[in-house]
């Protein structure tokens, strides 16, 4: 009786399109925040790894018939920040870009633990195996940029930009 994989393709595919959207989004942020200590080295690292994902992804997708596909709307929200650079704060850019680097990584992080249940179900020890190694990495990512956004948040958004201006909506009343 032969085994049935259902969707396992397609998630692969989904997930292989948002290990790429992260990179991207990694590297965008590395060229866009050179200046800053150690982010653009980190966000690089990081890129790298999610590259690694892709490459990794692919025997799967053969064995399993899937496809790279769009991750959808999440993945797109990122371009709307790195736009964002044009006017307004470059620390509040950033501060949007690390929350949503943070949600595409936990995205992919959702992604990753569905596979792993699947590869546990199909007894395919490989898929397990890169799934887990997957996650490891995935888990120091949001490590990382959830620090960056605690750490950032009250420098960017209490503390007044070159303007004089905080960048903090304070409400009148």
């Amino acid at each position: 009786m032969e085994t049935q994989t259902g969707h396992v393709g397609t998630y692969l595919g989904l997930l292989q399109g948002g290990e790429e959207g992260l990179a991207r989004a990694f590297r965008l942020v590395a060229k866009q925040h050179s200046g800053e200590p150690d982010l653009p080295r980190e966000c690089e690292t990081f890129a790298a790894w999610s590259d690694d994902h892709v490459t990794e992804l692919r025997p799967f997708l053969e064995r399993y018939g899937g496809r790279p596909q769009d991750p959808g709307l999440l993945h797109h929200l990122f371009g709307d920040a790195a736009r964002g650079m044009r006017e307004g704060s470059v620390m509040l850019t950033l501060l949007r870009q690390l929350g949503h680097l943070w949600v595409m990584a936990q995205d992919n992080q959702a992604s990753w633990v569905v596979l792993t249940q699947a590869a546990q179900h199909l007894r395919d020890e490989s898929l397990k195996l890169s799934c887990r190694e997957a996650l490891r990495r995935n888990h120091v990512q949001l490590a990382w940029l959830k620090m960056h956004l605690k750490e950032r948040a009250p420098q960017t958004l209490l503390v007044p930009d070159s303007t004089g201006k905080t960048t903090l909506f304070r409400p009148r009343g």
